[in-house]
C-alpha cells in the first residue's frame, strides 16, 4: 500500500483531501502539514512514497519544498496542486522532475485517477530498484575482482591518474584526498577446532566487514585473496592521516582481541601525497609486511620508520623491536619453508631483502657465511620440492666453484631463482589439486543450478574451502568468477528450454533457478542483449 502526504496551507482543501477513503483505493494516508517547512522533517520521518503539495504556502513553497525533497529523496513521487495557472510554475515544477501539475480545485476521483497512473510508476520502480539491488549482491564477487585488478593497477605505477579516477567512479570508490597511505594485513583464525573455527571466522570477519563499512570515509578497503587485504588509508593532511591509521589499528585490535585464536600481521607504508605515488607507500608496507615470515604473529609494523614501530597486540602502546638483530642460523629455516609454502611470487623480492639484509646482516660480509647461507637455502628448497613429489635435480645447485656465494648480490639473485622455482612448482601441484577441486564445483552447479540458493557459500562448505580461497581458486581455473559462471550457465539452460520446448518463460525461470520471472527476464536482456521472448521469435537487437 503506498503512502500518501498532502503538504495544503488552506484548511477547507486540506480536511477535503484528508477525508478521501484513502485504503479503500489502496492507499495509506499518512501525514500532512500546512506549509513545507512543517512539512519536511515529517516528510524524513513518515517517507511517503507521494507527496501532494500545494504552490503557494507561507514561509516554504510548494516548488522549494519539491526541489528539497528531489535532492534528499529522489524516489519520492511529488504532486504540484496549484490555483495559478501561469505557465512559469509548470515549467519550473517539469525542471524540478514533479510527475503531475495539477489545478485547483480538483475532485476526488480526478485526483485518485491521477495518483493511479502515477502509482504504476511507483510500483515499478521499486521493482527495478529491487531487481538492481539484487544484482548487484549476485555480481559482488565480480565487484572484489574488479577491485583487486583495480588497487593491483593502483600501486603498479603503469596507469594514469585520470584513467585511475574513471575506474574508480565506475567501482563506486571516492579517492579525492591530500594525502594516502597503504596497509597490508592479514587475520584469520588458527584453530583445529572446526566448531571453534567456524564459529569464530564467520562472527570475526562479519564484525570486521561492518566496521569497514562504517570507516569507508577513512579508508578503502581491497581483497588479496590468499594475500590478506590492502587497506588505503586517505585524508586531508598528513596529521589526520597519521590520526586515522592509529584509531582505525585500534580499532581493528579491539575486534580482533576478542577471538582466542586469532593470529594477524600488518605492514604499514609511508604517506604520499599523489595517487601515482602510492606504488612507493605499497613498496614499504610490503617490505614491513614480508616480516611475518621472520617475526612473531599479531603485529603492526610501521615499515616507513626505523626502529620499526610495532602496535602490540594487547593494545598497550609501541614497543621498539630491532628486525637487523634477528639470528639467521634460527629463523632462516623456518621462515624460508614458511615463505615457499605460502607466500606469492610477486612478494619475492621483498622477502629475499630481507632474508638476506636483516637476518644475516654483517654476517655476510664473510665469504664462509655466504656459502653456508646458499647451501642452508639450497637444502631448504630441496626438502621441500621432494616433499611435493619432484627429484631434487628439478632444484638449479650451487656451481662446484660456489660462484653464486661470490658476492652478496649473487646470493640474493640465486635465492630468488630458487624460491621461486619452488613457488612454480608448489603452483603446478596446487594447479592439479584445484582442478579437481573446480571440476566438483562446476559439477554440483550442473547438478543443482535450478536451486535459488546456490551460492559460493553453499559450495564452499560442500568442498570444504572458505568462500574467498573457494573464489580465488575458480577463477584462476575457470578464467571468470564463480557468480558469473553461473549467471550464464543458468541463462543457457533457458535458452536451450526458449528453443526447444513451448513453456512460458516464468516457467523456464523456474526451472533454471529463477523464481522471480521480472528478474529471469532482467538477467536474460544483460546476458544476451535481448529479452526472454525477442530470442525465443529470433529477434535481432
Amino acid at each position: 500500500m503506498l503512502k500518501i502526504f498532502l503538504v495544503e496551507d488552506e484548511y477547507v482543501v486540506r480536511e477535503g483531501i484528508k477525508n478521501i477513503d484513502w485504503s479503500a483505493h489502496g492507499y495509506e494516508f499518512c501525514g500532512e502539514a500546512s506549509d513545507g517547512e512543517i512539512a519536511l522533517p515529517l516528510i524524513r520521518k513518515k517517507l511517503p512514497d507521494i507527496v501532494i503539495t500545494d504552490i503557494k504556502m507561507p514561509f516554504m513553497d510548494g516548488l522549494e519544498l519539491a526541489g528539497l525533497i528531489r535532492k534528499e529523496f529522489p524516489d519520492i513521487e511529488i504532486v504540484i496542486l496549484s490555483g495559478y495557472e501561469e505557465f512559469g510554475y509548470a515549467q519550473e515544477a517539469i525542471s524540478l522532475g514533479v510527475s503531475k501539475y495539477l489545478t485547483k480545485p480538483i475532485g476526488a476521483q480526478e485526483l485518485l485517477k491521477e495518483l493511479d497512473e502515477i502509482s504504476e510508476i511507483v510500483e515499478q520502480k521499486k521493482v527495478d530498484r529491487e531487481i538492481s539491488l539484487r544484482y548487484q549482491h549476485d555480481m559482488e564477487e565480480d565487484t572484489i575482482r574488479n577491485r583487486k585488478v583495480f588497487f593491483n593497477d593502483l600501486v603498479a605505477g603503469n596507469t594514469s591518474v585520470s584513467e585511475l579516477l574513471v575506474r574508480s567512479d565506475e567501482l563506486g570508490l571516492d579517492l579525492r584526498a591530500s594525502m594516502y597511505c597503504i596497509l597490508l594485513c592479514t587475520a584469520y583464525i588458527d584453530s583445529h577446532d572446526e566448531d571453534e573455527y567456524d564459529r569464530s571466522y564467520h562472527e570475526m570477519y562479519t564484525r570486521l566487514h561492518k566496521w569497514a563499512e562504517s570507516r569507508s570515509g577513512v579508508f578503502i578497503m581491497f581483497n588479496r585473496d590468499l594475500d590478506g587485504q590492502a587497506v588505503l588509508f586517505k585524508a586531508d593532511d598528513a596529521e589526520q592521516l597519521q590520526n586515522n591509521i592509529e584509531i582505525s589499528c585500534r580499532e581493528f585490535l579491539n575486534i580482533v582481541s576478542d577471538y582466542e585464536y586469532v593470529r594477524y600481521y600488518s605492514g604499514i607504508g609511508c604517506p604520499v601525497e599523489r595517487l601515482s605515488e602510492l606504488g612507493r607507500s605499497f613498496d614499504v608496507a610490503s617490505t614491513a609486511y614480508a616480516h611475518r615470515f621472520f617475526d612473531k604473529t599479531n603485529r603492526i609494523v610501521n615499515g616507513n620508520e626505523s626502529p620499526v614501530d610495532i602496535y602490540d597486540g594487547r593494545g598497550t602502546g609501541k614497543e621498539d623491536v630491532e628486525l637487523g638483530a634477528i639470528d639467521a642460523r634460527k629463523l632462516d629455516r623456518e621462515g624460508l619453508v614458511h615463505f615457499i609454502k605460502t607466500g606469492d611470487r610477486a612478494e619475492c623480492d621483498y622477502f629475499v631483502d630481507e632474508f638476506i639484509d636483516n637476518a644475516c646482516g654483517d654476517a655476510l660480509q664473510s665469504m664462509l657465511f655466504r656459502q653456508y647461507v646458499t647451501m642452508d637455502v639450497y637444502f631448504a628448497i630441496v626438502d621441500f620440492v621432494t616433499g611435493l613429489g619432484y627429484g631434487k635435480d628439478s632444484v638449479e645447485a650451487p656451481d662446484s666453484g660456489m660462484n653464486v656465494a661470490s658476492g652478496v648480490d649473487s646470493v640474493r639473485e640465486y635465492c630468488k631463482r630458487l624460491i621461486l622455482s619452488a613457488i612454480d612448482l608448489r603452483e603446478t601441484v596446487s594447479h592439479s589439486k584445484y582442478k579437481d577441486v573446480t571440476d566438483k564445483v562446476i559439477g554440483y552447479i550442473e547438478e543443482h543450478y535450478a536451486d535459488e540458493d546456490l551460492s559460493l557459500n553453499v559450495l564452499a562448505e560442500h568442498v570444504r574451502f572458505s568462500p574467498n580461497h573457494l573464489s580465488m581458486i575458480f577463477s584462476q581455473e575457470t578464467g571468470e568468477t564463480f557468480s558469473k559462471y553461473l549467471i550464464e550457465y543458468r541463462i543457457g539452460k533457458a535458452k536451450e528450454a526458449l528453443k526447444c520446448t513451448s513453456l512460458k518463460s516464468s516457467e523456464i525461470a523456474m526451472q533454471v533457478g529463477y523464481r522471480d520471472p521480472h528478474y529471469f527476464s532482467y538477467m536474460f536482456k544483460k546476458v544476451t542483449g535481448m529479452t526472454p521472448t525477442q530470442y525465443r521469435e529470433g529477434k535481432q537487437v
